[in-house]
Formats: structure tokens, C-alpha cells, sequence
């Protein structure tokens, strides 16, 4: 027995274990004593911005110092290594796992990406333009092919008539140069066209597919094998009587009318209705040439209209559109035997532009009166050189010059007859103003070295200008006369002087070349129908209240210089004729003023005016001496200044 308990004494005692607890707070929440909410990070790391450093550990179990120093007995029962978790614990630690490991993958993209920028900062620009080329390579293949762009593109600027975002032709050509087509390369510069393009045509691909029809219809008529002027002019009319459909709707408003009048203006200038016929390339009848006339200038007036009830300012483009002709409708044909008529607003704007190169010519003389010299010419040449520019085609002096030659001085027959009376008219005018505009050249003094060649040119050029308004006078006074009495209207008052200014232009001129000079002959031809027409001016002069006629007219006294000119010229026994040439005409009123002629009053005037004028020299003397001085100051005796 005291063996059995002996032994029973000596057993060892079984080991006390202590229970290991799960860590319910982090270690900063433990250290401060703080409660923690057991997130990953906890709340309180986070706000004390140590989220890192929030961490979970473990308590390790203490043992007894003997325990860890004594071995374990080998008939100690094994315990296992792994501790046993339970259901929760296994979670945690595999959410703590997680975060680890995303830690990590973050951490190792960082390092990478920091690796990578600093290797591009010291030699990335080769890897970065390849890039780029390959992008820009692979957008360009995606675009669709060229014959669908191109349609896509027409599509667009069909849309684009009423805004004008862009310019049709430079686009399509630089379309037509880089669109990429069988393997052209095409450089990375013009990517912000090709962005325009892409944006032209996704609006193209819109418009394909909701207005198909309108589109088919522009496309209709802009293609060359359409062209026809019929179509296009219907389409147009029919646009603007829709937008005038607009204009009666009482619920309709300005801007509205604005609106779709903006659309008919912006498909004119489309179709070209801005331009006039007659500059187009193609040929057009005279009849479809009048009527988009009429169509243009209708739109013209309609804009301007609506422009003023809106208080805008005009949007259509300077057109050179001709005003219509004012023909009635049953005289305007369509066959084809008609050839059209001139219009009457021709003469109007071709008299308009004459006037204002007078007006520069005037400017020019009035600021030259103290120094006529050779710049002064060559500008005047410069403008006369102008005034054939703006005579439309019916008007041109081709057609007077036709007209003479024929011997019943007939124009043409498809003419009406106010073509040839207005044609003599504009070249009268024409006339008159070159004779003007040279005659300040005559009286210069021939001492100066230069003054010669200008005198010459000047007084060569009046002599053409003095055959073209005899030519143009006589045709006037003819046909006015037998063809056309109502073309009297068109008759100037101060025709007589412009007929006297050319006569006595072409007397000097024959009387200072002589019998032996080729154009002796031809001026005087000329000299005899200024005589003729002087002639006809006289007797067309209204009677005085007593019937009887007024014979001390300037046109009356112009007559009787002429042909003392005439007698100059054709004999050399002509200064032993009687007649002596008038020495003075002071008492006489100009008979297209009705002022009088101002006449010296005392010695100081008369001093001044015989010093200055020849008007006293006989028939003889005229023949020997006879100047372009004696020329100008006859003119300015008889008619006074001359103002063409």
C-alpha cells in the first residue's frame, strides 16, 4: 500500500494552460485606451491619419519561467502545433489576408510605374511617337471609302448653302490630295482636317437618311448633264413662292419670313442666279436670260424688304446681275427666234458711270489748273481709256459706226428703235467730255521745253473724239428725225456747242496740215457735216413771240465761223473774201442760259480782253495764224465756259 501510494505521490501534477483571448482592439486603441471599432483600419487610426500602422497582433501566452526551462516530459501528452480558430477568427484573418496582399499589389505597381516614368524622362520619345503613329494609323483605316466620303461630303455642303460654315472648293481639294487611298501616307498634321471631314460626314449620313429627296434634287441640278436652265429656274421659283406661301400666314412673323426667304437666297447663289448670264460659260437664251434676271432681282427686293423691317443689314453678296429689261410679257417669247431686246436700265447705269469719270476727270482739272503738266495727262488718258469699259454691248459705238455705213442708216432689224438713238446719245456724251477734258492742254505755253509733245498727244486725241461725236451727232439727228421723232427727248441742250467745239477741232487740224496731208480730206468731210448740223440746230430753233427767227443765236454765230473755217481751208484766195469774222458778241444772250454775255465797260477790260483774244483778226489773218488760242477763246466768245 505505501508503495502504491508512494507512487501515486510521486505523479507529476497536470499542467495549468491558460486560455489564449481574441484580440478585440488594435494596438494604438490598447495603448491609448481607446475603443476600437475592430475595423481594418480602425476608425481612430484613420482619423489620426496612421491608417498604416493599424495593426491586430496576437497575445502570446505566458508560461512559468520553470515551464519554459524544464523540457517536456516525454510521456507529456502532444498537443498540436496549429491553434485551433474558430469560424469568425478564420475570417478575420483571411480579410486581413486580403488587405495584405492588395497592400502589396499596390506597392508593386507604384515602384513600377515610378520605374517607368523616370526610364521615358530620360529617353522616351521614340516609344511615345510610335504610339501615336499607330493610333493615327488605326483611325485613318476606320474612315469609310473615299467614293462614300465623297458623297458624304456633297451631302454636307448641300446642307451647308444656308450657312456658309465652310468653303466648298478648298476643302475638296485638300479632300481630294489627302484622303487616304491605296496606301498613302499622310502626315499626322492634318489630323484637325480630317477631324472636320469626320464631323462634314457623320452631318452627311444624317442628312442622307431625313431629307433624301431635297437633297436628290440640288444633287439633280448642280450635276452637269442638268444644267438646264428651265429646271433650275422652276426649282427656285418654286422655292420662293413657298416662302411667300409664308408671308400670308397671319401666324407667320418677320423672323420666320427672314428665315425661309434665307434659304431661297443662299439656293439662288447655289444655282448662280447671282451672276449674270451673260458671263456664264454656258449658253442661255435670251429668254431664260431675262427671266432669272427678273427672278434675282425679285429676291434682291424681297431681302432688302425684310432686311428693313428687321433693321439688318443686307446679307446677299455683290451680284453683277443686269436690271431687267422692261418688256411687257406678251413681246418676251420663248422661241427661239427671239433674241432679246436691250434693256432700258442699261442706258441709265451706263450714263450714271460716265458721270463719275467726269467727276474725276473735273477733279483732276481743278487741282491741275495752276500746273498742267504730263502726270495730269496721263491720268486723264487713264479715265478717258474707261469710258468705252462701261458702255454695255448694244450701246457700243460698233453699233453707230454699222449703222452709217448702211446707206439707209438702218440698225439692226430685232432692234427696237431707242437702241440706235441711245447709242448716239452715249457717245455724244462720251465725246464731249474727252473734248473737255483735253481742251486745258491747247493754251499751254510752247516755250517750255515739253509743253509740244503734250499739246500734240492732247490735241490728237481731241481730233478722234471730235470725228466719233460728228459720226454720232449725225446718225442722232437722222434718225431722230426720220426713224424715231420721239427720241428728241434724248436731245442735249448744249448740243450746238459740243457740235461747234468739234467743228472748229477739226478746221484748226486741217488748216495746220494742208492740202498735202493725208487726213486733210477726212477732216474736212467731217468740217462739212458739223457745218450741216450747225445748220439743222439753227433751223430747229424755236420762233421768236413775232415769228420771225433769232438769227444772232450762238449757234447762228457758231454757223458763220464754221464756214468761214471751211473757206480757210479749202483756198488759199479765201482772205480776200468780204466776210470778216464777228470781232465781238457781247451783246448777245446765250441762247441755252438766256444770260448775257458780259462786254467790257471800260479801257482796263478792253485792254484785257484784246490782249488775250483774237477775236479781231480777219479771214486772212485766221488762215496764217490761226492757233489753238484763237480756237479756245472763239469757244468761250460764243458759248462761254465750256462745261461738257
Amino acid at each position: 500500500m505505501s508503495s502504491i501510494s508512494s507512487d501515486h505521490d510521486q505523479q507529476p501534477l497536470p499542467k495549468r494552460t491558460r486560455k489564449t483571448r481574441a484580440v478585440v482592439v488594435c494596438a494604438r486603441c490598447k495603448a491609448v485606451k481607446t475603443k476600437c471599432d475592430l475595423q481594418r483600419p480602425c476608425g481612430n487610426c484613420v482619423k489620426a491619419k496612421v491608417g498604416h500602422k493599424c495593426s491586430y497582433g496576437e497575445e502570446e501566452p505566458t508560461t512559468s519561467t520553470a515551464e519554459s526551462a524544464s523540457p517536456p516530459s516525454a510521456n507529456a501528452p502532444i498537443t498540436p502545433i496549429t491553434p485551433i480558430l474558430s469560424t469568425s477568427d478564420a475570417n478575420k484573418v483571411a480579410s486581413r489576408l486580403a488587405i495584405l496582399e492588395s497592400r502589396f499589389t499596390k506597392l508593386e505597381e507604384w515602384i513600377a510605374g515610378h520605374a517607368l516614368s523616370h526610364e521615358y524622362s530620360s529617353n522616351s520619345t521614340p516609344s511615345v511617337q510610335l504610339d501615336k503613329v499607330t493610333k493615327w494609323r488605326l483611325l485613318l483605316s476606320n474612315l469609310p471609302s473615299q467614293n462614300i466620303a465623297r458623297r458624304l461630303m456633297k451631302r454636307y455642303f448641300l446642307a451647308d448653302t444656308l450657312f456658309r460654315y465652310s468653303h466648298e472648293p478648298s476643302m475638296m481639294n485638300h479632300f481630294e490630295k489627302y484622303y487616304p487611298t491605296n496606301g498613302k501616307i499622310v502626315s499626322l498634321e492634318h489630323a484637325a482636317f480630317f477631324a472636320s471631314i469626320s464631323m462634314a460626314m457623320m452631318i452627311g449620313t444624317h442628312i442622307a437618311q431625313h431629307a433624301e429627296s431635297d437633297n436628290a434634287i440640288l444633287c439633280t441640278m448642280k450635276s452637269p448633264s442638268k444644267r438646264h436652265p428651265e429646271t433650275q429656274y422652276y426649282h427656285l421659283l418654286a422655292s420662293l413662292l413657298n416662302a411667300q406661301r409664308t408671308l400670308h400666314d397671319p401666324l407667320s412673323s418677320a423672323a420666320v419670313e427672314w428665315s425661309e426667304m434665307g434659304k431661297v437666297f443662299h439656293i439662288g447663289i447655289l444655282l448662280g442666279y447671282h451672276r449674270d448670264p451673260s458671263e456664264m460659260e454656258a449658253h442661255i437664251s435670251p429668254f431664260w436670260t431675262e427671266m432669272r434676271r427678273r427672278l434675282w432681282w425679285q429676291l434682291r427686293t424681297g431681302e432688302q424688304i425684310l432686311a428693313q423691317r428687321l433693321h439688318l443689314p443686307d446679307v446677299l453678296p455683290k451680284a453683277s446681275v443686269r436690271k431687267p429689261s422692261l418688256i411687257p410679257d406678251k413681246e418676251l417669247s420663248q422661241s427661239a427666234l427671239y433674241t432679246g431686246w436691250a434693256s432700258e436700265w442699261s442706258f441709265v447705269e451706263c450714263k450714271i458711270s460716265q458721270v463719275e469719270l467726269i467727276s474725276q476727270i473735273n477733279l483732276i482739272r481743278s487741282t491741275s489748273q495752276t500746273s498742267i503738266d504730263g502726270v495730269a495727262l496721263f491720268q486723264i488718258n487713264q479715265i478717258v481709256s474707261q469710258f468705252d469699259t462701261v458702255v454695255p454691248l448694244h450701246l457700243r459705238f460698233e453699233v453707230v459706226t454699222s449703222a452709217r455705213a448702211s446707206n439707209t442708216f438702218e440698225p439692226d432689224l430685232d432692234q427696237p428703235p431707242w437702241v440706235l438713238a441711245q447709242a448716239c446719245t452715249v457717245h455724244i456724251g462720251v465725246s464731249g467730255a474727252i473734248l473737255a477734258a483735253y481742251q486745258p492742254f491747247w493754251s499751254l505755253p510752247t516755250d517750255i521745253p515739253g509743253n509740244a509733245a503734250l499739246i500734240s498727244d492732247a490735241f490728237e486725241r481731241s481730233v478722234a473724239a471730235s470725228q466719233r461725236l460728228i459720226i454720232s451727232s449725225e446718225l442722232f439727228v437722222w434718225h431722230t428725225t426720220i426713224r424715231w421723232p420721239e427720241g428728241r427727248a434724248l436731245f442735249s441742250w448744249n448740243m450746238g456747242m459740243r457740235i461747234f467745239l468739234a467743228g472748229m477741232t477739226l478746221a484748226l487740224s486741217a488748216i495746220q496740215n494742208g492740202p498735202t496731208h493725208h487726213a486733210w480730206k477726212t477732216n474736212m468731210n467731217y468740217l462739212t457735216s458739223a457745218i450741216g448740223l450747225m445748220q439743222a440746230l439753227v433751223n430747229q430753233r424755236p420762233r421768236l413771240n413775232d415769228g420771225s427767227r433769232n438769227d444772232g443765236s450762238a449757234d447762228q454765230k457758231g454757223l458763220g465761223i464754221l464756214r468761214q473755217l471751211y473757206r480757210c481751208a479749202t483756198s488759199a484766195e479765201s482772205a480776200n473774201q468780204n466776210d470778216d469774222l464777228p470781232a465781238t458778241f457781247s451783246d448777245e444772250c446765250d441762247p441755252y442760259t438766256y444770260f448775257k454775255i458780259p462786254s467790257p465797260t471800260h479801257q482796263q477790260e478792253i485792254q484785257g480782253l484784246t490782249a488775250n483774244s483774237p477775236a479781231a483778226l480777219s479771214e486772212g489773218e485766221i488762215r496764217r495764224n490761226f492757233t489753238l488760242d484763237d480756237l479756245e477763246t472763239l469757244l468761250n466768245e460764243i458759248y462761254g465756259s465750256v462745261n461738257v
